[in-house]
């Protein structure tokens, strides 16, 4: 039996809440067998399940759960793996979601003229008044983030590297610009001729297929980019796109989703299917049979904010990761499905099976396939 060793880490932050508001569930409709794009593209793309990318699997009609204003107040979207964060700029307010409600959980005030939200491991938010990217959890750090060549700046990534923030300027060259949110360097610039034409509104990071989402209203399309800004030839239309949001951890569809909050009279979310397979984890199928079972390399070591659990199997059949803490009480449940033969990995964010964060200390890993059992030993701490 193989042991390896990995280390995690977080950052604990707090927010300065306002009094939170709570609605019913009249706001939500979803359709696990969704197929009908409402914004159909010329040639669909399908998968082996039937769906289709761009297909509309949920709504949330923000009116309903109680948003005030209309949907032209929309702006910033961003989600932290179980709760939506929307910035509403009638009350120029940050609204935090439940979608398996759906229901407003909280929200709390920022300055005028707040346009995108993303998030490194704290959320921040964009001012598009000032040119400022803000930290909206301590330590509230900040940067200028006007680069020269651009006239505003609007959505912010997610799920990209510790330390960095990607940024989408709106006019002038309507690239995206990479921060070091310590330093405030812009240290990295994308863009392509397909939607660099015109200004764009969302921005969002895939960090299992290593890819990005970009749209706008102004060319009512979603793109998938490489992260050199080349287009992967992926795309839908999409009508009045103010912010995108992409989420590996859905606890609504079993598979990853595409989180579209749109700037127009319907005053909606959207839930969309961007094509992606398999939730949670990142797929290396190898052609041959693999050689070994159990746990390989883990990267990054150390980590902040969560580890990327990678294994290996030989045989087709049911594979189980959980985590234990040191008791031996089941922490977290990662993997627990049938699967091909292969090589994959598996994201654990810190987090319990109820999405909370444990305390510092030697955690378990196990996993356990028709081969056998293998044992990881993960260290948290702050």
């Amino acid at each position: 039996m193989k042991r390896n060793i990995i280390v995690c880490s977080w950052l604990f932050g707090s927010f300065i809440l306002s009094q939170a508001t709570s609605s019913t569930n009249t706001g939500m409709s979803y359709d696990p067998n969704a197929r009908i794009n409402l914004n159909p593209r010329t040639e669909q793309v399908h998968t082996e399940d039937g769906r289709e990318l761009g297909d509309i699997l949920m709504t949330i009609d923000l009116a309903a759960i109680g948003m005030p204003g209309d949907g032209y107040d929309n702006a910033g979207l961003t989600w932290d793996g179980q709760y939506l964060y929307l910035l509403n700029q009638f009350d120029n307010s940050v609204y935090m979601i439940d979608p398996t409600g759906p229901m407003i959980t909280m929200s709390w005030p920022l300055a005028p003229l707040f346009w995108g939200l993303g998030r490194e491991q704290n959320l921040w938010g964009i001012n598009i008044a000032d040119g400022f990217c803000y930290e909206l959890e301590p330590p509230h750090r900040s940067f200028y983030a006007l680069v020269q060549g651009t006239f505003g700046m609007a959505d912010i990534s997610e799920w990209w590297q510790d330390g960095e923030l990607w940024i989408l300027a709106v006019g002038g060259s309507n690239k995206a610009y990479k921060f070091d949110i310590n330093t405030g360097t812009c240290i990295d610039s994308i863009g392509h001729p397909s939607w660099t034409v015109t200004s764009q509104r969302g921005l969002t990071y895939d960090p299992w297929n290593d890819k990005f989402w970009i749209g706008g209203w102004n060319s009512g399309m979603v793109w998938e980019l490489n992260t050199d800004g080349t287009p992967t030839g992926r795309q839908f239309s999409f009508n009045n796109v103010a912010s995108l949001a992409y989420d590996w951890q859905s606890s609504i569809h079993p598979e990853p989703v595409l989180w579209i909050a749109t700037n127009d009279a319907a005053n909606q979310i959207f839930m969309v299917d961007p094509d992606n397979v398999q939730p949670y984890v990142a797929e290396q199928p190898k052609p041959a049979i693999q050689e070994t079972f159990g746990f390989t390399t883990n990267t990054p070591n150390p980590s902040r904010g969560g580890c990327q659990v990678s294994y290996s199997t030989i045989t087709p059949g049911s594979v189980k990761i959980k985590i234990y803490d040191i008791t031996g009480r089941l922490v977290r449940t990662l993997v627990d499905r049938y699967e091909s033969a292969g090589e994959r990995s598996v994201h654990w964010n810190c987090r319990d099976n109820n999405d909370s964060r444990g305390p510092n200390g030697v955690y378990l890993a196990t996993l356990e396939t028709v081969e056998g059992q293998d044992i990881q030993k993960l260290i948290v701490y702050k």
